[in-house]
């Protein structure tokens, strides 16, 4: 029987709270004191349910993959270049492909609380004039180049994925 991804959480709670109904009807000494111990319980497995509940990540994930078009590649480390990836040690879930058709590979991670686009990079340097454009953009990326990558981070928030690839392919393209 599949209760789907919310079934077995609502049955746990109608379980929970059916048995404390059921010792409030009955006991005759003190129904509350015994009620209160089934609904806590009933609280903690609904809660531990929820909080073990990946769907949320696999449907970011699903929508991630629709919405930039690229391929999930797994978790994985990144390289530590730049200020913006320096100290990130944990892996990360990355999305893999082509910048545009025909172009350079990129990798899209989620790194803490900033999209993270990492490519080969066609210079050996950021110039003055595609610094100032970054300055000037109005999501205020962040990007650099070390070891021949080009790194450009965004903030997170709504379609940053996009906006990330988008910076991305703009600045390759100033380089």
């Amino acid at each position: 029987m599949d209760l789907g991804r919310y079934g077995w959480r609502m049955a746990i709670a109608a379980a929970g709270l059916a048995a404390a109904a059921g010792v409030v009807l009955t006991d005759d000494r003190d129904p509350i004191v015994f009620a209160i111990p089934i609904l806590v319980l009933t609280v903690v497995v609904v809660g531990v349910l929820t909080l073990a509940d990946r769907h949320g990540e696999d449907d970011e994930l699903r929508a991630a993959i629709e919405e930039t078009g690229l391929a999930d590649d797994g978790v994985r480390p990144l390289p530590t270049v730049t200020p913006i990836l320096h100290g990130v040690r944990e892996p990360a879930h990355v999305l893999t492909g082509d910048l545009y058709p025909d172009g350079p590979f990129v990798r899209l991670a989620r790194v803490r609380d900033r999209h993270v686009t990492l490519t080969d990079a066609p210079a050996d340097a950021i110039d003055a004039s595609t610094r100032e454009w970054l300055d000037e953009h109005p999501l205020h990326p962040q990007a650099g180049i070390e070891d021949g990558l080009l790194v450009v981070a965004v903030p997170r928030g709504a379609a940053s994925r996009q906006a990330a690839l988008d910076v991305t392919r703009e600045l390759h393209a100033r380089l």
